[in-house]
């Protein structure tokens, strides 16, 4: 057996000279020990529980006690030990049922020339089976990190909230692999500080106490700092000796934490943060355990990066539902052609305004509503204005799906690619055909209301009119009435009557009639 100490022998005989022979013996087959002698079965007892040794040396036969019965006892309580039979008086069928009994060997003190080589075999297989034992718990380890690993894949399949992800993953590690404290650091943006995003096992206040960077200060040194900085794994297998785990071993040992490993998230080239796990026990994360780990924290960094995306993605997808609703509801109407002028999309404003569905429209030029009321030049200034990328804006005459025309503002402009060249053009269409038919009427019934002015204005200035009938001369040189001239030049109506001046003086006896009239009229009203 390997080792930088010396063994600690416990020999069960009631003989002093017997147990010196044994242990002069061993000594002069080089064994370094330390050897102690019991007789009693209390002794015995008491040094088993007590100062367990690494081998028992044992008489088979004793004044008060047996090697029988102390083999039992040394079987129920430290059944790792080795046991060999030392006696005087042990026959084949006895030193069977010794072995049978699990007894390790035995050898006759008339023949202690075979207790050296008897010795060193016992302990090459306690060592192989420390050897096996320590392999089975080292894979007992890998498979419970793996079924960790596992469930944590299933968690990473229906769980899209990051928070509890990370929370649930951290809490699968430290129940199924037992870890005495299992979290997620992640960078923070803009600053070299890393800040817990989830953590799980026992005295978890330990992060609220200390301060971890992943910069080059000693605070970043760490598992943590240094996983996220240089992109590997970092592992720590003495917390108490460590001199990297400085800053942390004050707040850390008293908590049980004797080794720590730590191991990078990474998306793509971008280290993103790390998980950290701590075990109760120094040299407690082996090299296999560390590539499972590390294959753990690349799988949470895709699912976190996913799960980014996915929310990018709807958000995203929401946004075009919001442009898709606001084009399909906008009232103007609005194509999308690609850089042909093949119509790739129109909404439905497009058809009220056209008599054209999309599916008509789909796969057809523009020229589908073309009139006769533009030249050609109008359309080629329309195309080298927005192949070169510029807006192009203008009223247009088009003819509808029933042929009659309509008068549309349109603004047409190009839709390039972040390299510049343009794919696509989105024609917005604004219907003016009402408003220039109001136009148009306002147009009218302005130049009418201008004529009549015109007419009227005809009245001012020099009128020939003769002095004698009073008769107007007009611009052909027709004389007429004066009322006749003045109703054919304006949209006046004359009614007829006579002046006080002329009752006088033509008709004075018409003049008294009226006048008594007006008097008899008056009185009763002084009255």
């Amino acid at each position: 057996m390997t080792t930088t100490r010396k063994l600690q022998i416990l020999i069960l005989e009631d003989r002093p000279t017997d147990a010196e022979l044994v242990m002069r013996e061993l000594r002069k087959e080089g064994i370094q020990f330390e050897g102690k002698r019991v007789e009693t079965e209390t002794d015995f007892l008491a040094e088993l529980r007590d100062y367990p040794p690494d081998l028992i040396l044992a008489d088979y036969s004793l004044p008060t006690y047996d090697g029988l019965s102390a083999l039992a006892a040394a079987r129920k309580e430290r059944a790792e030990i080795p046991f060999i039979f030392v006696s005087g008086a042990l026959g084949e069928e006895t030193a069977i049922e010794a072995v049978h009994h699990g007894a390790t060997d035995y050898v006759l003190k008339q023949r202690l020339s075979r207790l050296g080589p008897a010795v060193r075999r016992a302990l090459r297989e306690i060592e192989e089976r420390h050897r096996r034992a320590q392999a089975e718990k080292h894979i007992h380890e890998l498979n419970s990190l793996l079924r960790a690993i596992r469930d944590i894949s299933k968690l990473m399949v229906r769980e899209r909230d990051p928070q509890k992800l990370l929370a649930e993953a951290c809490n699968i590690l430290v129940q199924t692999r037992s870890y005495s404290l299992a979290w997620v650091g992640l960078t923070e943006p803009g600053s070299k500080r890393v800040v817990r995003a989830a953590c799980a096992g026992d005295r978890t206040d330990y992060l609220d106490q200390v301060r971890i960077t992943w910069d080059e200060t000693a605070t970043g040194q760490g598992p943590t700092g240094s996983a996220i900085r240089t992109g590997q794994p970092w592992v720590c297998q003495d917390t108490a000796t460590d001199p990297r785990f400085a800053p942390w071993r004050e707040a850390a040992l008293p908590r049980g934490y004797a080794s720590v490993a730590a191991v990078p998230m990474k998306q793509g080239a971008r280290t993103v943060g790390a998980v950290t796990v701590y075990s109760d026990r120094r040299d407690g994360l082996h090299e296999e355990e560390l590539g499972l780990l590390q294959e753990l924290a690349d799988d949470l960094a895709f699912a976190l990066q996913s799960i980014e995306d996915e929310i990018e993605r709807k958000e995203a997808e929401a946004r075009l539902r919001l442009l898709s609703l606001a084009l399909e509801s906008a009232a103007n109407a609005i194509i999308i052609t690609d850089r042909a002028g093949i119509i790739i999309w129109a909404n439905p404003a497009f058809t009220q305004l056209t008599g054209y569905s999309l599916e008509e429209a789909q796969g057809r030029k523009t020229s589908l509503v073309k009139s006769d009321a533009h030249d050609e030049a109008v359309y080629q200034g329309l195309w080298q204005t927005v192949l070169a990328g510029h807006v192009w804006s203008a009223e247009m005459t088009n003819r509808r799906k029933d042929g009659s025309l309509y008068t549309e503002h349109n603004t047409i402009t190009p839709v390039r690619l972040e390299s510049g060249e343009i794919t696509h053009f989105i024609a917005v269409k604004e219907d003016v055909t009402d408003r220039r038919r109001a136009e148009a009427e306002r147009e009218r019934m302005i130049q009418e209301l201008q004529a009549a002015l015109t007419r009227v204005k005809l009245l001012s200035g020099l009128l020939p009119i003769c002095s004698n009938c009073k008769r107007i001369r007009d611009d052909q040189g027709s004389w007429s009435q004066v009322e006749t001239y003045i109703s054919s030049h304006s949209d006046t109506t004359f009614t007829h009557g006579i002046c006080p001046e002329c009752l006088h003086k033509l008709y004075p006896e018409v003049e008294q009639q009226v006048l008594r009239r007006t008097s008899q009229i008056k009185k009763p009203k002084e009255e």
